[in-house]
């Protein structure tokens, strides 16, 4: 059962008495939540390219919509280290000397403007399983769904003070008042974007002797 998004779209409109319907507080919250989501880094997950396993001589795969950024790409269980997009031109030429196995992966865009990653060299033999892990975009938030929520609950107030502002500047035409609130919800935005960045900070092995 869902409580939390509930919460958070009553909690907006009672704390700043809005006279609007619950699914106007839910848009508002809705554009907050994936600016943060954004912005702080804090949704990752592992998910596939389309297609999802080489193929001969393929260089380009197209990347889900939902990705932000690219943290690591697998092929084959093989991790590729992050190209330059010349790598691809250098690559065609016969010019590229990589050591070791695999590749490295090059974000590029296809014709049309999708988001496409390119496997450099191009694979010689199809059929190896491409693993990406990104940074991706939040979906649609559902009064019906808690687990469209993708920050922790101690931001749900700089959430609620997002949405808040976007009321007052737009709906209310207040946008003095709504200043307080926009600094709240930016404030949370960093402090999320901090506590991703540190969770997310290479560890230092620990050395007998050394620093242990």
């Amino acid at each position: 059962m869902a409580e939390r998004v509930p919460a958070l779209i009553a909690a907006v409109l009672t704390e700043a008495d809005f006279d609007v319907a619950e699914p106007t507080a839910l848009r508002w919250l809705d554009a907050q939540h994936r600016l943060m989501v954004k912005r702080s880094k804090c949704f990752r997950r592992r998910l596939s390219p389309t297609p999802a396993v080489t193929e001969p001589a393929r260089s380009a795969y197209s990347v889900p919509e939902e990705v932000i950024e690219l943290i690591e790409v697998l092929v084959g269980g093989v991790p590729y280290g992050q190209g330059r997009h010349s790598d691809i031109a250098v690559s065609a030429q016969g010019w590229l000397l990589i050591s070791g196995m695999g590749g490295v992966v090059v974000e590029d865009e296809s014709s049309a403007g999708g988001y496409e990653l390119a496997l450099v060299p191009a694979p010689i033999e199809g059929g190896a399983t491409i693993e990406l892990y990104a940074v991706c975009r939040a979906g649609a938030l559902l009064a019906s769904d808690d687990t469209t929520l993708r920050v922790p609950p101690e931001y749900d107030e700089a959430l609620i003070a997002g949405a808040i502002s976007i009321g007052l500047a737009r709906d209310e035409g207040r946008p003095e008042l709504a200043a307080s609130y926009r600094a709240e919800f930016e404030g949370g935005c960093t402090e999320l974007r901090q506590e991703v960045a540190r969770r997310n900070a290479p560890r230092r092995a620990r050395v007998a002797g050394y620093n242990a």
